[in-house]
């Protein structure tokens, strides 16, 4: 797949309100004055799981959010479709990370994509994909790609799932609805950026280079960065956070490990 770093028209704002054109209406939104509820440190016990993060500790991630807690990331579609293709080769116990990829920008953000899922596994990262990313695509999906497709998203909930994992989100968030059909590729990812923010997660990952440069300003005043994987994990080594945690480090519940490692092109349930 081709490293997408494409320019266009950035989004513009009126320093109070963002304007997001959506297939279905053109909706005014207010900025937030302060981050969304399910975006801050928990302050319920039963809400942490081992291996948080020092939000104060990484301002570039966290924007001014203080505690202890989560890192939430959402998805974009191309890293679901990286994930599926490459996932494999990030369980390989046996071999160094190395896909057969010749563009050096796509190699160094699967390397760095790599990095983090390794880093998910002994850290409190929740990724986030919500169902109806299943019909996010630029072409239609064959049944083989669907069912993967919808095989990663059911595999990504069940993780957070299986260890009773942001319960509070899921219980109360209003998931969004699937986009009207023939919906554009920019209106798809305006609408899982707005529902990253609505959801409490910190990261928007994608590798699309125009969505970072035209969404990312309206979704930093709405405190969550749109980063590329190297980006995120540049951020993170900057401040010493891509190990164990520090003092009282706790190893978090590794079932979920079982079902990232189905949520790849050749796994099977």
């Amino acid at each position: 797949m081709p490293f997408s770093d494409s320019d266009d028209n950035e989004l513009e704002g009126d320093g109070e309100h963002v304007q997001l054109s959506f297939p279905f209406a053109i909706q005014r939104i207010k900025l937030p004055v302060e981050p969304n509820r399910y975006s801050r440190a928990p302050t319920n016990d039963d809400c942490s799981e081992g291996g948080g993060f020092f939000y104060e500790s990484c301002p570039k991630i966290f924007l001014g959010r203080t505690g202890y807690g989560p890192l939430r990331i959402a998805w974009d579609t191309n890293i679901l479709i990286d994930y599926a293709e490459f996932g494999d080769l990030m369980w390989d116990e046996d071999r160094e990370f190395a896909p057969p990829i010749s563009e050096p920008r796509y190699f160094e953000e699967l390397v760095a994509l790599d990095t983090l899922v390794q880093l998910w596994m002994i850290r409190d990262i929740r990724v986030r994909a919500p169902k109806r990313q299943v019909d996010d695509a630029q072409r239609e999906l064959d049944e083989t790609q669907w069912e993967l497709r919808f095989r990663q998203l059911h595999h990504f909930l069940a993780a957070l799932t299986c260890i009773q994992l942001d319960r509070e989100v899921l219980e109360n968030a209003q998931p969004f609805d699937p986009l009207p059909e023939g919906s554009t590729g920019d209106e798809w990812d305006e609408s899982l950026v707005l529902e990253a923010i609505e959801t409490g997660c910190h990261v928007f990952l994608t590798r699309d280079g125009r969505l970072r440069r035209r969404l990312g300003p309206a979704a930093r005043e709405a405190f969550m960065v749109i980063m590329s994987p190297s980006d995120l994990q540049q951020a993170l080594a900057e401040v010493g956070e891509l190990g164990f945690g520090g003092d009282g480090y706790i190893f978090p519940d590794n079932h979920k490990w079982v079902h990232f490692m189905r949520a790849t092109k050749k796994r099977e349930d």
